[in-house]
């Protein structure tokens, strides 16, 4: 990314980075040491990021968060395992099936974990829309209390999550289908 800024111009807000597990946060470290720099990065985007040493006080500087990036959004598939980080902590934090039990993932070694590329990439391929409402952590938590439909206020999940002029901000539920195409929306 520097390369790309100091040798060709480009600018640090319109760079975008997308991780997978512990990729969500080496893409968040690489927010972290551009902010050093005093230039912020467009978007991070983490996939499922990896629980396993992340959580606890005193891990943002080793993990993604909010101020790594302008707009960080985050999809949560597998918070029950261990595998993905349970709490938000992006701009916007997305629980596909309350994050937990994919549909179609039962029995099968990282599915749940798996699912959110999955998503994410057929948010981009196909003209599904993942429509997520907003729903309170402890709702999500509880895995109850969040709305199925879109009742007005719904954003999107994925790539097109910022294709709106406000980014959208909080936790958000959705469901989903259990084999491609995922999405309930098209």
């Amino acid at each position: 990314m520097n390369v790309l800024h100091e040798t060709f111009g480009a600018n640090y807000s319109n760079m975008y980075m997308i991780g997978w597990s512990l990729g969500a946060h080496v893409a968040g470290y690489a927010g972290e040491e551009i902010k050093s720099s005093g230039n912020l990065i467009g978007r991070i985007t983490g996939l499922d990021p990896a629980s396993l040493g992340f959580t606890g006080d005193g891990k943002t500087r080793a993990r993604l968060d909010i101020s790594d990036a302008s707009f960080v959004d985050v999809i949560h598939t597998d918070i029950d395992s261990g595998k993905g980080i349970r709490d938000p902590i992006g701009h916007a934090d997305f629980y596909p099936n309350y994050g937990i039990a994919q549909p179609g993932c039962k029995g099968k070694r990282m599915c749940d974990h798996a699912r959110a590329p999955s998503y994410f990439v057929e948010s981009i391929l196909h003209s599904c829309t993942f429509y997520a409402n907003p729903c309170h952590i402890s709702n999500i938590l509880a895995q109850a209390g969040c709305n199925v439909t879109c009742a007005g206020q719904c954003v999107k999940m994925g790539f097109y999550a910022a294709s709106s002029t406000k980014f959208p901000n909080g936790t958000f539920y959705l469901e989903t289908n259990d084999v491609p195409q995922y999405c309930l929306y098209t």
